[in-house]
Order: structure tokens, then sequence, then C-alpha cells
């Protein structure tokens, strides 16, 4: 039910690839980034359509190699938050391939189905992405508990060292000179010296 030969997988894979990298290519334009949504859709899909002609042309009849360059480009309309550097592009290709040969075997003919099948690529990628972020942010959270339990610790030791800890956290020395030649310097001279005059 769901085989597919080797060589149209390969096929698939960088008519795939081409499609989300034209597209990054011309999104990260500086002016096409700059224009306004409807301005880059607009670019875009023009040049989607001019590479969809040249494909055709070279490829005439080949419905799944054309499929797969419009499903790249919706799925290179992503935003740089959501496909970066190479190798996210790289991985989303190949999950849109074989997303791809679900999408024909169980959506034969329905409209919207490459945008869709474009959508579940980039979901997975951003699940996959959140997933290995995770134990980066779970050993980060439980470092930052374990500063703030010896932050804690630290300060319920001795009272005195509290009061000179908290001095200190506040930037009032106690028994130091004011700085000189800085304003911090002469704020803190007119506060410690005593107006006599």
């Amino acid at each position: 039910m769901f085989t597919i030969e080797p060589q149209t997988a390969g096929l698939t894979f960088f008519a795939c690839i081409g499609g989300t990298f034209a597209t990054l290519f011309v999104l990260r334009q500086r002016r096409v980034a700059a224009a306004e949504m409807a301005n880059r859709i607009f670019i875009t899909s023009g040049v989607a359509l001019l590479i969809l002609m040249a494909l055709n042309l070279g490829f005439p009849g080949n419905a799944r190699t054309l499929d797969a360059f419009y499903a790249g480009c919706f799925l290179g309309m992503s935003t740089p938050e959501r496909l970066n550097g190479w190798f996210q592009p790289v991985l989303g290709g190949l999950v849109l391939t074989s997303i791809l040969v679900l999408v024909r075997a169980v959506l034969l003919g329905v409209g919207g189905s490459l945008g869709f099948a474009a959508f579940v690529t980039v979901a997975i990628l951003v699940t996959l992405n959140r997933v290995a972020a995770w134990p980066t942010r779970e050993m980060q959270t439980c470092h930052n508990r374990v500063a703030t339990d010896v932050a804690s610790t630290s300060t319920q030791r001795n009272p005195a060292q509290t009061s000179r800890s908290a001095a200190n956290r506040n930037h009032t020395p106690i028994d130091e000179p004011p700085r000189s030649g800085t304003r911090a310097g002469a704020a803190e001279s007119a506060i410690r010296t005593p107006n006599f005059f």
C-alpha cells in the first residue's frame, strides 16, 4: 500500500529540498524580507510558478515531482525561527517526503493536501526541536534551583554575615571609603560627608 521505489523517493526528496531552499533563498533576501506579508507571498508564489513551469518542461507528466517541489515551497515559507540553518530544512525535506507518501495514499486528489503535508512536517519539526531542547531547559532549571538553594543557605548562616552580604547586594559599602572620580563616588561623598557650612 505504501510502497515507493528508491528512485522515485530520491527524486521526491530532492524536489522537496529544491522547493524548500528556493523559497527560503527568496524569502531571506533583504528587500523581500522587509516587504509586506502580501508582497512576500506574491514574490514566492511567482518564483515557485516559474520553477514549476521549468520542471514541467524538463519532466513532462511527472506530477509527483511537481507536487513534491510545490510542497517544499510551502515548507520553505516557514519563518526563520522554524527553519534555520541547513539541517532543519534538510530534515524537513526528509520528513516531508515520507509525509507525501502517506498523503498520496490516503488523501489522493484532496485539495490542500500539499499544504497540509507541509504543515504536518513543520509541526513535527517544532515538536522535535522542543523535545531536543527539553533536557537543556531542565538542566538549566535544576542549576538555577541549586544556585538559589545555595544562596539562601549562605544567607541563613550568620546574622552578621547576612547584614554584610545584604549591604553588598545593595551596593552600600560598610567600611569602604567612597570612590572618587565617579558620579557614584561623588554621590557617596555627598551622602557620607557631613555638611558643616
